[in-house]
């Protein structure tokens, strides 16, 4: 590592109206310090942690409340409304760079049914490099959806890991309503496109029938490529 002097500033600023740059032995290099700054921020980040805008999270309820969405990058043109096909399980990706406490897991149905049930969940990715969702993380239990349009939520009490990789996932047993989506203009494409370079990819599905969630989810799962179920969450801390 290069000192302050290899880089031709001085350790020995003086400020009464800023920062005070202090340093050991006036070896201290640049990185080392703005690692420190930032982990007395926020005890969850490390010297290689990417500093974006996915590192900043509103908590609790007040001055708002906030829920994030698997899956969506941007909202362009608002979330759409669709009726997904029973008896496959589809998880969009949620990057979890900050890390936190988790107490809601969320959706959003928009219309009504006659007699059906959904369940949402969270599942882990393999790994940095395999993507494909791996662990069971929490089953939220069965959703009605014969109550009308309204967000359905659920209670839970989870740790996001700092610089981690989960899937939201969502499967609907038969006869079940519509519900809130991310369309694919609004889409993270976390996979990349496919090797003839026609379409992006955004979340992961595999045939699975209605029930509790699997621990690990299913293997042979192909790619989606329009739009992704819309699971949020909100954190608590």
């Amino acid at each position: 590592m290069k000192s302050y002097e290899d880089i031709g500033l001085s350790p020995n600023l003086q400020s009464q109206d800023s920062l005070a740059v202090k340093t050991t032995n006036q070896t201290q290099n640049i990185t080392n310090l703005v690692s420190e700054v930032y982990q007395n921020l926020n005890p969850n980040i490390n010297n290689t942690t990417v500093i974006d805008g996915l590192m900043f999270k509103q908590i609790g309820t007040n001055p708002v409340q906030a829920y994030y969405i698997g899956g969506q990058m941007t909202a362009n043109t608002g979330l759409g409304t669709q009726l997904f096909t029973a008896d496959i399980l589809r998880a969009a990706p949620f990057l979890s760079t900050r890390g936190g406490v988790i107490d809601r897991i969320a959706c959003n149905v928009t219309g009504t049914s006659a007699a059906g049930e959904f369940r949402m969940g969270i599942y882990q990715a393999t790994s940095q490099t395999n993507l494909y969702p791996n662990n069971l993380i929490v089953d939220a239990g069965t959703f009605n959806s014969t109550a009308g349009a309204a967000l359905r939520t659920a209670s839970i009490s989870i740790t996001l890991q700092p610089n981690t990789l989960y899937w939201l996932v969502h499967i609907q047993g038969n006869n079940s309503a519509p519900f809130r989506r991310v369309i694919a203009d609004d889409c993270f494409n976390l996979l990349g496109v496919g090797t003839g370079f026609t379409e992006a990819y955004y979340g992961i599905e595999a045939g699975f029938t209605y029930g509790t969630l699997p621990a690990t989810f299913p293997t042979g799962g192909t790619i989606i490529s329009s739009s992704v179920p819309g699971v949020g969450l909100r954190f608590l801390a």
